[in-house]
């Protein structure tokens, strides 16, 4: 059933001007001349943090993203994680508040970006800008009215920023180390750089610390001797735009999809598969961590005992079995890739896709 996206005149307006800033910003190629770790920041007033600029190219498909980070915590996981290395890179982005201006192939977009674009008229393009909002426990989804009065102010400053840095490369050079370059509005609406010392803050930290009742739980428990890998991934199925039920639709129609966090073992020499969940991730990632350590429990409890070998990758995994290790005696083995797992979550993708297909035919 054709999909047609009608909109209010506010709302073409607001993304009129969203389209134009986008391909004011794309006509420069900021991405090709600065660095993702030469980053400014840009503070409306009224807003309490900067929202912190980063440029990526490329992705292997010729994606750019222009990323905002929302704050100096946001900041220091975003850098903390891209300097790790950490895989999946889609998982912890999605624990970091901020905006996405994406310039992506038309099949990259979401279904209501296809429409948006297409009633747009910006779509007869090789790369169609999209504009994300990211929040913690969410997929990655259209901004909505407030935020795109936000994003509309970040991106006509970033032109700005970009047209000057362009003819400045020697910016990155003249800022003190620890210090940030920040475009600040004051009070009156006027802009002026600052130089704003960076907060040091400390890396996040999960207590691990196990409860009497998980402990008395985790004693009851039985060797087995078995090897396991194990991982937490995030699932989601992107909802269709069949699943709305109508052949014409509203911006409104559309509702942010939830993230589900799976903790699942695979059992290395036979078929077996456990999995606990999904969790959120919406009350924030202490709380969700604090749900994946009794998840752990039940998954053990599932399995009728706990492996006598546990493979797993990631500091949050690792240190989360460190604390369990002190009461079961099981080996622990850091992998850097986890291959059977990887596997695993591509059939559960597969799987959890068909569902949603089925579910929908099923509802029409």
């Amino acid at each position: 059933m054709p999909v047609e996206l009608t909109v209010t005149d506010d709302e073409r307006k607001e993304y009129r001007r969203l389209y134009d800033l986008a391909r004011s910003i794309e006509r420069l190629q900021p991405w090709g001349w600065i660095k993702p770790g030469d980053v400014f920041g840009i503070q409306p007033m009224d807003v309490e943090e900067p929202y912190f600029v980063c440029f990526f190219e490329g992705f292997g498909v010729g994606a750019h993203i222009v990323r905002y980070l929302y704050g100096w915590y946001a900041l220091r996981d975003f850098l903390a994680n891209a300097s790790s290395n950490v895989k999946p890179i889609n998982s912890w982005l999605l624990e970091i508040p901020m905006f996405e201006l994406c310039y992506l192939p038309k099949q990259m977009l979401f279904p209501v970006e296809q429409l948006l674009s297409q009633l747009m008229g910006e779509d007869g393009t090789a790369l169609v800008p999209a504009f994300r909002s990211v929040s913690v426990g969410y997929q990655p989804w259209i901004p909505d009215p407030d935020e795109r009065k936000w994003i509309d102010i970040l991106l006509y400053q970033t032109y700005g920023m970009a047209l000057r840095l362009e003819n400045d490369p020697g910016w990155r050079r003249r800022i003190p180390r620890d210090y940030a370059l920040v475009l600040r509005q004051n009070e009156c609406g006027r802009w002026a750089d600052s130089l704003v010392p960076v907060i040091p803050l400390p890396p996040l930290k999960l207590n691990f610390e196990l409860t009497a009742d998980q402990r008395t739980r985790l004693r009851r428990l039985k060797r087995l001797p078995i090897a396991v890998q194990m991982d937490v991934r995030v699932m989601s199925a992107m909802p269709s735009l069949e699943s709305l039920g109508k052949p014409q639709v509203e911006l409104a129609d559309f509702r942010r999809p939830s993230t589900g966090y799976l903790l699942v073992a695979a059992d290395k020499n036979g078929n077996d598969i456990y999995h606990a969940g999904p969790l959120s991730a919406v009350k924030g990632i202490e709380h969700l961590w604090a749900d994946i350590s009794t998840a752990f429990i039940s998954l053990f409890e599932m399995m009728g005992g706990y492996p006598s070998v546990i493979e797993a990758g990631g500091g949050r995994m690792i240190g989360l079995l460190q604390a369990y290790s002190m009461e079961l005696p099981f080996k622990l083995v850091h992998r850097d890739r986890l291959e059977l797992m990887e596997e695993v979550f591509r059939k559960l993708d597969s799987y959890l896709s068909r569902k949603v297909r089925e579910s929908e035919v099923g509802g029409q």
